[in-house]
């Protein structure tokens, strides 16, 4: 089961990082694991949960290339941005250059969902995505977070 939160339950002042540690998939570079911790409870990573509306799924190698209008998402790709800046503006980044992966992919109007179902080409009216944060990379010059998007199942 995983715990997720919506939009309004939030706040970037329960973020946590773990100590580095070594990390096994980038050479010379550090992992922080992320841990969000508001009074009730200590959650490891982050999971937020969000609306899409009138998006496009194609499968694209392994994941599902969900494609949609800037526009009418612009409150949900407000807040999945802003999550990533609050992330990589508190975590430690040993004066290193941020990267903001997912911003990348939300200005170019898409992202990349992982999915066990290959999905023939459909458009969707309204889909919830669930954005999973793990924690964050570091490298010789760079850091950014680690993340994934999943399709919500209730």
């Amino acid at each position: 089961m995983i715990i997720a939160l919506n939009k309004e339950q939030y706040n970037k002042d329960y973020i946590l990082f773990s100590d580095k540690t070594k990390n096994n998939i980038l050479s010379n570079g550090h992992f922080y694991r992320i841990f969000y911790s508001p009074p009730t409870f200590c959650m490891n990573g982050i999971h937020v949960y969000f609306n899409m509306k009138d998006i496009y799924l194609e499968s694209y190698f392994n994941k599902v290339k969900c494609t949609f209008d800037k526009t009418k998402n612009c409150d949900a790709i407000s807040l999945v941005k802003n999550i990533e800046k609050n992330i990589l503006a508190v975590s430690p980044n040993e004066d290193k250059t941020p990267v903001f992966r997912i911003d990348e992919q939300l200005s170019q109007g898409f992202i990349k969902i992982f999915s066990d179902n290959a999905w023939e080409k459909t458009s969707v009216a309204n889909i919830q995505i669930l954005l999973k944060i793990s924690g964050v990379w570091t490298d010789s010059t760079n850091y950014g977070i680690t993340f994934r998007f999943f399709f919500n199942r209730p």
